[in-house]
């Protein structure tokens, strides 16, 4: 995918693992030089609210549409959509 390659922290970069943020909920951050990309994932059949004393990110990839790339949010009170199925 072209994310991927404009991305090197996802393609070459370290791995870094975060505490949970919630039940079901993973985090990690995955980083190349100055570039530094957090990944979120909801296992749960529920939101999520997360609070991570992180300050703002933009996103980059979602899959759902209530957020759409470059949008800026706030990971101090942040909602996380459940997995669908």
């Amino acid at each position: 995918p072209k994310w991927k390659k404009e991305n090197l922290a996802i393609a070459q970069g370290g791995y870094i693992p975060l505490p949970l943020p919630a039940t079901n909920v993973f985090a990690f951050v995955r980083q190349h030089k100055d570039e530094r990309i957090l990944i979120l994932v909801n296992f749960d059949r529920k939101k999520k609210k997360i609070s991570m004393d992180l300050g703002n990110a933009e996103v980059i990839l979602n899959n759902f549409l209530d957020r759409k790339a470059s949008e800026q949010i706030n990971l101090s009170d942040f909602i996380l959509n459940a997995i669908m199925g």
